[in-house]
């Protein structure tokens, strides 16, 4: 009989093993969404602890507590937008690399089917929309607290 890559393709996809390191990968991911979005709220977090004095100083010079609240956040988007294209960077290095890894055979020749490595753009750009979504939300939020009290509260604290 014909061997056809397309019906061993379907076949590996249906294959329990593979339906499994397919979940396995996807929480994997969501956990280290979640990892990042914590680091990068610890991040403001820090930030806006050390800087309060220096912000109460500027809000008592005369800058208006609205200049100083996008200042903030656009720092911490900076911040969010670096480390998400840091992680898209390492994150397709990684699967290209493991990919090559795996096609290697014990007999050195080109498998059959033969791995590609594939990235799952939708999936992985709507979690990372989520993730960026969340780490605006927590960046206003933070700054939104930082700035709440009175200058005064805030210079003496």
């Amino acid at each position: 009989a014909a061997l056809s890559v397309e019906r061993l393709e379907e076949a590996a996809r249906e294959d329990p093993l593979a339906a499994g390191a397919r979940l396995v990968l996807a929480l994997t991911a969501g956990i280290a969404a979640l990892l990042g979005l914590l680091g990068l709220a610890l991040a403001v977090r820090s930030t806006l602890s050390a800087e309060r004095a220096v912000l109460a100083e500027y809000e008592a010079l005369g800058v208006p507590r609205g200049t100083l609240a996008r200042s903030l956040q656009t720092r911490v988007s900076v911040l969010a937008v670096l480390g998400i294209g840091a992680a898209l960077v390492g994150g397709a290095a990684a699967v290209f690399l493991l990919s090559a890894f795996v096609a290697v055979t014990g007999s050195a020749e080109r498998p059959l089917p033969p791995i590609e490595g594939v990235i799952a753009w939708r999936s992985g750009v709507l979690l990372l929309a989520v993730v960026a979504g969340l780490a605006l939300l927590v960046a206003a939020t933070f700054a939104r607290r930082a700035l709440g009290r009175p200058t005064g509260g805030r210079l003496r604290g």
